[in-house]
């Protein structure tokens, strides 16, 4: 049986419009992709960027193709298809999620307590999610595609399918509290962040792209349930797109305060030295800088010089005094 349609109609529009979304910030963040991740030595933070690129290119140049220019494809293809694009999006997914729980990290001064927590969670997010998959994943069946479907493997699938993302949207849920209660104690503890610093930059990024995932992926699942028309789950596109973005842009903002140079000001704001800058929170800069004003208030104290006192005077005046005895 022959799964295919030629008619053309809107149904690829969705998967098209993420692509192009993703490729348009790829330009506008690809003067930063060189500074900070092709021109610097290999690390984690790098290897990461460069698997979440291409992680999220390949579905979305995939499934943009499959759902507006292939047509005559098999069931079996299109059962192919359909686990090869599940495993890339679950891999969009959890490579978001990793970087989620490194911008925390960062957030919470690179606390041992916050990343092992976070590390023990994220396993049983993956366990849990990888369970829902194996078990609503192969719900529905392909059929053929009707005239005014455009693409191929067309077909309907269980509402319960959504279900598959309940477990990931909680645990990004709970990263964006995280992200959203250190915002708050630091604004409570240290007043307002004045001016476009690199630092409050960071943070609201950061809270921004944790929301904007968190929305995205459940908006996801509200369209998995009310849509059950294969063509209709091109909202995944949005999802994996907002992850590839959001990834990317949290791990450039992090190298780049990473590769600012000690005292550097951008805008009008302090810039941070390192990727260890939460760990130097506003009030250590405070006592810090504190300590080293009396610091060097004291070495000028030591190199002026000393004024005489009265037991200096007294003794100059009794040397006068003798020496004037001893002239003839």
């Amino acid at each position: 049986m022959s799964l295919t349609a030629g008619t053309p109609t809107p149904s690829g529009y969705l998967q098209i419009a993420c692509t192009v979304w993703f490729l348009y910030d790829w330009i506008l963040t690809l003067d930063d992709e060189v500074e900070y991740i092709w021109r610097r030595k290999w690390s984690f933070a790098k290897g990461l960027f460069i698997i979440i690129r291409i992680s999220t290119i390949l579905p979305l140049a995939f499934e943009a193709v499959l759902d507006t220019v292939l047509e005559n494809l098999s069931v079996q293809r299109c059962d192919t298809a359909h686990a090869v694009l599940a495993t890339m999006t679950a891999a969009v997914v959890f490579e978001t999620d990793i970087v989620l729980q490194f911008r925390v990290w960062i957030m919470f001064q690179k606390a041992r307590r916050v990343l092992w927590c976070n590390a023990a969670l994220f396993v049983i997010n993956v366990f849990c999610a990888l369970l829902m998959f194996l078990l609503f994943l192969n719900g529905g069946a392909f059929e053929p595609a009707p005239a005014w479907i455009q693409g191929a493997c067309y077909g309907f699938r269980e509402e319960v399918l959504g279900a598959t993302l309940v477990v990931p949207l909680c645990f990004e849920i709970y990263l964006t509290l995280l992200a959203v209660y250190k915002l708050v104690r630091d604004h409570q503890l240290y007043g307002h962040l004045k001016g476009p610093s690199l630092l409050s930059t960071l943070v609201r990024d950061s809270v921004i792209y944790f929301v904007l995932l968190v929305i995205v992926m459940g908006l996801n699942i509200i369209l998995w349930d009310k849509t059950t028309v294969t063509p209709g789950g091109s909202s995944v596109n949005l999802m994996q797109s907002a992850g590839g973005i959001g990834g990317a842009r949290i791990i450039l903002s992090t190298l780049q305060a990473a590769s600012t140079p000690p005292g550097t000001t951008i805008g009008n704001g302090e810039a941070l030295s390192s990727i260890r800058f939460a760990a130097y929170s506003v009030s250590e800069r405070s006592i810090q800088t504190h300590v080293t004003h009396e610091r060097d208030h004291r070495d000028q104290y030591a190199k002026r010089p000393r004024s005489s006192t009265i037991c200096d005077l007294v003794t100059t005046a009794h040397g006068h005094i003798l020496d004037s005895r001893s002239l003839p």
